[in-house]
């Protein structure tokens, strides 16, 4: 059994590896770590061994692998991938593996080898835009071109959510973990708000999701980014020990933190997310020392999902 995961690599150094998976040595359904071996490209007759989480892997398939080399104390040399990104198969033989391996449902060894005999280099083209034309092949009735054709386009919506994802900057281990929560909805959930991932999925904080908003074309003006920010300010503050802040704190810190002036602004915002049940302003007693009045600011605790509250009481308290 392989253990969860290698020793990280320098985050300084990344390499590419293309070539063909010979081989999956170890698959987790869960979480989709994999452990595969691969022909590269570049050193004929040489096989390495690729770790990477990926949600569907087969053998016979022509990958692109960016990461870095690591030396497991177990099992000795290994390239560590982040990026993994399927291409069209090098070559009629890797094609027919590719498509016998198990990835579509009813297509065995001797099926694929017919087909892409039958079809040759239009195999792949022949899946992507004519699916019907298998009924061709000797042995492909209707029926089972039926199931054929669905569970290529089952193959193809993983392939496509999983190419979406990298391609703005979320690693594979995340993109299996988003994939598998949102499923098909994953590339328009994921474009209609970046930033529920850093409240969906732990380890995603609001850098990373705004950089993935950032990417996809979000204006950094957003409503949505403007938003994130005020959550992950109150976050932090949390996890520094404050039960609140201020309107003026959170002004000031989610300024710094999207590097614009957004103190007219902030009030509204606050007010639309007490609305929204996404956080409580509360009347605070300040200090006898200080002054006698009450005084009405507004100050923000945490989100509901945080649990943080304020007592109008000097000093100010968390409630249990």
């Amino acid at each position: 059994m392989y253990p969860p995961s290698p020793p990280s690599p320098s985050p300084h150094i990344t390499e590419k590896i293309r070539g063909i998976v010979q081989r999956i040595t170890y698959h987790n359904q869960d979480n989709g770590w994999s452990v595969l071996r691969v022909n590269p490209f570049d050193t004929q007759g040489e096989t390495v061994t690729v770790t990477v989480h990926q949600m569907q892997v087969f053998a016979g398939a022509t990958m692109e692998f960016s990461g870095a080399w690591t030396v497991h104390p177990k099992f000795g040399r290994q390239f560590k991938a982040n990026e993994a990104q399927e291409l069209k198969p090098a070559s009629a033989g890797a094609l027919e593996k590719y498509l016998g391996s198990g990835l579509i449902k009813g297509v065995g060894p001797k099926t694929a080898q017919k087909i892409v005999r039958h079809f040759g280099k239009e195999t792949l083209e022949i899946f992507e835009e004519q699916i019907q034309r298998l009924t061709e092949v000797p042995g492909i009735a209707q029926k089972k071109l039926t199931s054929i054709s669905a569970a290529w386009q089952e193959h193809r919506a993983v392939r496509d959510v999983m190419l979406f994802l990298q391609s703005h900057g979320i690693s594979t281990l995340f993109a299996v973990r988003i994939y598998k929560q949102y499923g098909d909805n994953s590339i328009a959930l994921v474009s209609e708000n970046p930033y529920r991932l850093a409240t969906d999925f732990y380890g995603i904080g609001f850098f990373s999701a705004d950089k993935v908003a950032l990417s996809i074309g979000f204006a950094p003006d957003s409503p949505l980014r403007i938003t994130a920010a005020i959550r992950h300010v109150l976050s932090a503050s949390r996890e520094q020990g404050h039960c609140y802040l201020t309107q003026e704190q959170i002004s000031k810190q989610v300024a710094k933190l999207l590097e614009m002036d957004l103190s007219d602004q902030i009030a509204l915002f606050l007010h639309e997310m007490e609305q929204d049940d996404a956080l409580r302003v509360r009347l605070v007693v300040l200090a006898p020392a200080l002054t006698v009045t009450q005084h009405r600011s507004r100050n923000a605790a945490i989100t509901q999902n945080h649990s943080i509250m304020m007592k109008t009481t000097w000093p100010p308290a968390c409630e249990s």
